[in-house]
């Protein structure tokens, strides 16, 4: 082979699309839940803060967020307000795939952890492997309607 030959290899029908996050294992309402991350993420980026810097998970974002979470919770009570639960389900998905890409953990289902927001399953943030490290992730968001994200972005750095 001379200096500007290529060595073709032929690797199949791999799928070279973007590796997704399997859904963990839980009840059908967190299966459901689960599979509307990204389009929740998405309407979250585009619609409620629009042109939220990429990731969305980055320190940009993060400040970002945290500067206009007063705008849509004001106080703890409306962090349950029924009339914000899309919005909610949103900042608890956001703050979720922070801890995800930020800590290293991942989510799964723990009933205890609905926060009256969810019906049936609990969105929580756990260590892998370490149970003593698990977030609820409801309760992060009703504790940033009492104060704010600064413990948010405190926690995550």
């Amino acid at each position: 082979m001379g200096g500007g030959d290529q060595i073709g290899m032929d690797f199949g029908d791999v799928d070279l699309a973007k590796v997704k996050t399997p859904t963990p294992p839980g009840p059908p309402e967190w299966v459901h839940w689960f599979r509307q991350m990204d389009a929740q993420l998405e309407k979250f980026a585009t619609e409620a803060i629009p042109g939220l810097p990429e990731p969305i998970w980055s320190d940009a974002a993060i400040d970002r967020v945290a500067a206009a979470f007063s705008e849509f919770f004001p106080d703890e009570a409306s962090v349950t307000d029924p009339e914000k639960s899309d919005i909610a389900d949103q900042f608890v998905r956001w703050i979720g795939e922070c801890y995800v890409h930020r800590r290293g953990m991942q989510w799964y289902n723990h009933p205890h952890a609905s926060g009256g927001l969810y019906q049936g399953f609990g969105p929580a943030v756990q260590e892998p492997g370490n149970e003593a490290e698990t977030a609820f992730v409801v309760e992060i968001l009703e504790w940033a309607g009492h104060d704010d994200l600064n413990y948010v972005r405190h926690v995550l750095g």
